[in-house]
């Protein structure tokens, strides 16, 4: 009778104890939560988090992943090293035109009302570039917090830009559509054809004076552009030029076999004096690009994201490069450059990973080199720059992991930020006493890098944090054969 009341009495404290500690934990919930709204509403969230979204466009304005990464996550954590693998081309794959750049950008800082939601704070920031005349573009950044700090858990984008033209035609059930006619009364975008997967033949009627890549950018398989009697366009074994040909539009996606050439490989005709935008944009089926000396300008994206190319001849008389004219060309390997180009725009080699050669020789007339021009080829080892070349301009060479064999030019007067960060390879550097500035972590990371310089001591036009990270001392006073 005794053991019973004894196991009852054990009952009746256990739930008591159970009970006590869930009261516990859902108070110690509320207290967690109500500290949280008070936190907002007391405007200590807010002024953090305005904090944050400021660190947020700064570290974007420097291309640094990895202060982007610590927004992301606490850092040196495991999710922090994880978002550093997998986000390698955070910067340029990521939200719209209107950010891509955005350290060219005048950007102000409007932080609007702060939304309370499933833990999570939220801040708009409005900002826009006066010169281009984009208005109205804002980035919503949501936070969660751990403890005291507040991290970036999602961030939405929303641009003011809309160029699609009105009640545009879309093909519905276009699966197995194989050819089509475009009507003079046709409005197309980049929606029309979108399901058309088996598309191998477009062709357009006279009156139609422009083009744009992106209307067939889903179709891998189209081989062929035909213009009917256009006073405009002209088509020549499929691919589309202007009326006259010294203009290339457009290399049809899916296209292998040209005319008089081995499959994958297309020599650009001698009549051609320019690429235009995109013409080669995504292109599938190319492996080798000959250009002839009679080509000026290669446009902006020409090549873009036309994954099998592996080697580019150009003959002298090429001009300049659009900007990321070969960006995400991954099976590059070789460029073979003139000695007549005198522009390349920024970013034109971004993301070619297997990139290791662009040849210039010692009479290269290379004036202006945009920046982030080699940013993320990896396998790039060597590169010889003309000495008309002043200046190197931000990211130009970072992630360069394999680049060992580079010389100064001898007029180089700038050095942009992070210009060489992450050139773990490259043992040794002269600067001259015409580099009048060196921007913030120019040589972040280059481990093996020895630096002789002509100065005796640091000029005062160079960032206090020019050397951000370099480990080896360097050589003041040096002379050019040292």
């Amino acid at each position: 009778m005794k053991i019973l009341k004894k196991i009852k009495l054990y009952i009746i404290l256990r739930k008591i104890v159970i009970a006590f500690l869930l009261f516990a934990i859902l108070y110690l919930f509320a207290l967690s939560i109500y500290l949280k709204i008070e936190e907002v509403m007391s405007n200590k969230a807010p002024a953090k988090l305005e904090k944050k979204a400021v660190e947020f466009f700064e570290a974007y304005k420097e291309r640094d992943l990895e202060k982007i990464a610590a927004l992301y996550y606490p850092e040196k954590s495991k999710d922090y090293y994880k978002f550093l693998e997998e986000n390698k081309y955070y910067f340029i794959l990521n939200y719209s035109e209107a950010l891509k750049n955005p350290h060219s950008y005048d950007i102000s800082y409007t932080f609007a009302r702060y939304a309370m939601g499933s833990g999570t704070v939220m801040i708009t920031v409005n900002y826009g570039d006066q010169e281009d005349g984009l208005q109205n573009n804002r980035v919503c950044l949501e936070f969660y917090n751990i403890g005291t700090n507040w991290y970036i858990a999602k961030i939405n984008i929303f641009d003011n830009q809309d160029s699609s033209p009105p009640h545009p035609l879309r093909i519905e059930n276009g699966q197995d559509l194989t050819t089509y006619k475009i009507k003079e009364t046709d409005t197309i975008n980049h929606d029309t054809f979108r399901d058309c997967k088996k598309l191998v033949e477009v062709t357009f009627p006279a009156n139609f004076k422009n083009f744009d890549y992106s209307w067939f950018a889903e179709c891998d398989n189209l081989i062929s552009y035909r213009a009917e009697d256009s006073p405009y366009l002209t088509s020549i074994d499929g691919v589309l030029y202007n009326k006259d040909a010294t203009e290339l539009i457009c290399y049809p996606k899916g296209k292998i076999q040209v005319k008089n050439s081995e499959n994958g490989v297309f020599r650009i005709p001698d009549s051609v004096k320019k690429i235009r935008d995109h013409a080669f944009y995504g292109c599938i089926g190319l492996k080798r690009i000959i250009i002839p000396p009679s080509v000026k300008t290669i446009g902006d994206y020409a090549f873009s994201n036309s994954k099998s190319i592996e080697e580019v001849f150009i003959y002298d008389g090429l001009k300049s490069i659009g900007q990321q004219a070969f960006s995400f060309c991954n099976r590059l390997k070789k460029v073979t450059m003139p000695d007549s180009v005198e522009t390349i725009d920024k970013e034109c080699f971004w993301g070619c990973e297997r990139l290791e050669y662009c040849e210039f020789t010692p009479s290269s007339k290379l004036t202006s080199l945009g920046y982030a021009a080699f940013e993320n080829c990896f396998a790039l080892k060597s590169l010889y720059l003309s000495d008309d070349l002043k200046q190197i301009n931000n990211w130009t060479f970072q992630n360069c992991y394999s680049l060992k064999d580079l010389r100064l030019p001898e007029n180089l007067n700038f050095i942009g930020l992070f210009a060489f960060r992450n050139c773990v390879k490259l043992e040794k550097l002269f600067i001259s006493d015409k580099v009048t500035e060196i921007q913030k972590g120019a040589f972040y990371n280059c481990q093996k890098l020895a630096l002789h310089i002509e100065f005796a001591g640091q000029p005062d036009s160079w960032s206090a944090e020019w050397k951000m990270s370099l480990k080896n001392p360097c050589v003041w006073g040096a002379k050019k054969d040292d």
